[in-house]
C-alpha cells in the first residue's frame, strides 16, 4: 500500500503534470484509495493457507457505480467479476446481495485469483489512456507499482513459484504493456505463465467465441476484448483453463 505522500507525488509527477491532465488538478481521495486497500487486504483472508495461481492485472478502480471488485456492498454486476467466476465455476446467479458477493470472493479466492490494478487512482481513464502510454506512465507504473506488488506477494509466499499472469480490459494500455513486455521494453515477472508471445486465441475457445460478437485481443494473455470488458472465455484462454 502507497503512503499519502507517495500517493502524492505519483499524481503530481505522471499525472497532474501539463501533459496528461492540467497541473495542479486534484487527485482522488487518499482515505478511498486506503479503504479499496483495506477491502483487498480482507480478501487476501479469504485466502487461508493456498497460494495464489492466477494474477489477473486491471487499468484501476472504477470512478463511479458500486461496481469495485472487492467492496461487499457493490452489487453491480460487472465483467471483472462475472468473467473470472464463470470461467473457473461455470455457474452465475443475475441476483447479488452482500452474501452472494461474498461467497463469490471466497470462491475466486479459493481458486487463487487475484485482480490488481495498474494504477492507484480512481478515475475515468478513457481520455487519459493514450497519454499515459506516450508519455511513459503506463509502463513506469508496471515496473514501479505493479511489480513490487507483485514481488510482495512473492516474498510474503502468498504466490506460486509458478503462476498465471493476464490483463484484462480496455486493451490501450494493456497492448501497450503486452507489446512492450514482447520488444523487451518491460520484463515478465519471474515464475510468471504470460502469453505474450503466443497465438491469440486457442482452437477451443476460438470456436466458443465464434458468434458471440466481440473480437479477441492482439494476444493470447489478455482477458479483455475489444469492447473493453472481461470475457470468460479468453480468462480461460490466458490462464489456460478447459
Amino acid at each position: 500500500m502507497l503512503t499519502s505522500s507517495l500517493y502524492n507525488q505519483y499524481w503530481q509527477t505522471y499525472f497532474a503534470n501539463g501533459k496528461v491532465l492540467p497541473l495542479g488538478t486534484q487527485a482522488p481521495l487518499y482515505s478511498d484509495y486506503a479503504d479499496r486497500e483495506a477491502q483487498m487486504q480482507d480478501y487476501h483472508s479469504y485466502l487461508g493457507n493456498r497460494q495464489l495461481k492466477y494474477l489477473l492485472i486491471g487499468e484501476a478502480a472504477p470512478s463511479s457505480g458500486k461496481t469495485y471488485f472487492y467492496n461487499p456492498y457493490h452489487l453491480e454486476r460487472t465483467s471483472w467479476m462475472f468473467a473470472p467466476y464463470q470461467a473457473f465455476y461455470g455457474t452465475w446467479k443475475q441476483a447479488l446481495n452482500k452474501g452472494d458477493k461474498l461467497d463469490r470472493l471466497k470462491d475466486l479466492a479459493e481458486k487463487g485469483f487475484l485482480l490488481i490494478d495498474l494504477f492507484p487512482f480512481a478515475l475515468n481513464y478513457e481520455d487519459l489512456r493514450k497519454s499515459l502510454n506516450n508519455t511513459g506512465a503506463s509502463v513506469w507504473f508496471y515496473n514501479n507499482h505493479l511489480l513490487p506488488i507483485i514481488n510482495n506477494l512473492k516474498s510474503s509466499q502468498r504466490l506460486n513459484s509458478r503462476y498465471y499472469l493476464a490483463f484484462s480490459g480496455p486493451l490501450t494500455i494493456h497492448n501497450h504493456l503486452v507489446a512492450s513486455m514482447g520488444s523487451g521494453i518491460i520484463s515478465n515477472p519471474a515464475g510468471a505463465i504470460c502469453y505474450y508471445n503466443s497465438p491469440t486465441v486457442k482452437p477451443g475457445i476460438k470456436k466458443a467465441l465464434t458468434g458471440k460478437g466481440p473480437k479477441p485481443p492482439l494476444y493470447r494473455c489478455c482477458a479483455g476484448d475489444r469492447s473493453g470488458n472481461v470475457n470468460e472465455f479468453l480468462v480461460r484462454n490466458a490462464f489456460d483453463l478447459p
